[in-house]
């Protein structure tokens, strides 16, 4: 299921845990099925979705998640803005176990 990103988090999740992607709203069926699918025949580790609309009320109820601790943000790195290509090209080396933040 998934790309790159999704085959590297499931990796590095202890056993037992719980995969959540939040994704936006018009994101492909396909992925979505398909992880719900893994997680009921108990091939890969739970999966939840969150879809989202790039709205402030879902927004909140994002922050509200992390703030809750039921959800962990692990950030990586952080480059200044002038330095996304650096951050893009860190990326592209799959090196990543969080996060990649872009600071103003």
């Amino acid at each position: 299921m998934g790309g790159p990103f999704e085959t590297r988090s499931y990796a590095v999740l202890k056993r037992g845990g719980h995969y959540q992607l939040i994704l936006h709203e018009n994101a492909s069926p396909f992925r979505i099925i398909t992880g719900y699918l893994k997680s009921l025949l108990r091939i890969g580790p739970s999966y939840g979705v969150t879809a989202v609309q790039p709205n402030g009320a879902q927004l909140q109820k994002v922050s509200d998640m992390v703030a809750d601790g039921k959800v962990k943000v692990i950030i990586d790195r952080t480059y200044p803005l002038k330095d996304a290509q650096a951050a893009h090209e860190y990326l592209e080396q799959g090196h990543a176990r969080g996060k990649v933040v872009l600071v103003v």
